[in-house]
């Protein structure tokens, strides 16, 4: 599993250097967005319906279709709001700082956590809420959301008071 994940990331990290460099200069055509968000859903229908039905006539997962209001109403929401992530995600792969995908990918897995605790009263253990503040920490390093009375300093130490001399 652990191989899996490691794998996985790396692809990501691959697919997100590469889309930057190769698409990078479309980032303030208008036409290149909406091409790019008609370009996956045409494959989800291509690629992905059909092996949901493979996958249900092989028995791994019963294809149902919503029926009802709540049903449909929320499968429309729920389009809605991946389709948003999806432009959001685009969106910041283009105009955002090299780190900044990166980092909003991370900085989710707290978040959910957070949602599932409000929502849900599942509580993290403590060494598994110490992680997610770990990441939290990491995320506003790399992106250097530190107050501004912090400053680097490579003389005495990784961070010295702004007020000091360095």
């Amino acid at each position: 599993g652990a191989l899996l994940a490691l794998t996985a990331a790396m692809g990501v990290a691959m697919y997100q250097v590469l889309f930057r460099h190769v698409f990078g200069h479309l980032k303030s055509d208008v036409r290149f967005l909406a091409f790019f968000s008609a370009w996956i859903s045409m494959w989800h229908l291509v690629t992905v319906l059909p092996a949901l039905y493979v996958g249900g006539a092989l028995g791994f997962e019963a294809v149902v279709w919503p029926s009802g209001a709540h049903a449909i109403f929320g499968t429309v929401v729920s389009a809605a709001i991946a389709s948003t992530v999806n432009a959001l995600y685009l969106c910041i792969a283009l105009w955002g700082s090299v780190m900044l995908l990166p980092c909003v990918s991370a900085l989710s897995v707290p978040l959910t956590v957070v949602l599932d605790t409000v929502l849900h009263g599942v509580i993290p253990s403590g060494a598994e809420a110490f992680g997610h503040g770990l990441v939290v920490a990491a995320v506003a390093l790399i992106m250097d959301l530190l107050p501004s009375r912090f400053v680097a300093s490579t003389r005495s130490g990784p961070w010295k008071l702004a007020s000091q001399e360095i």
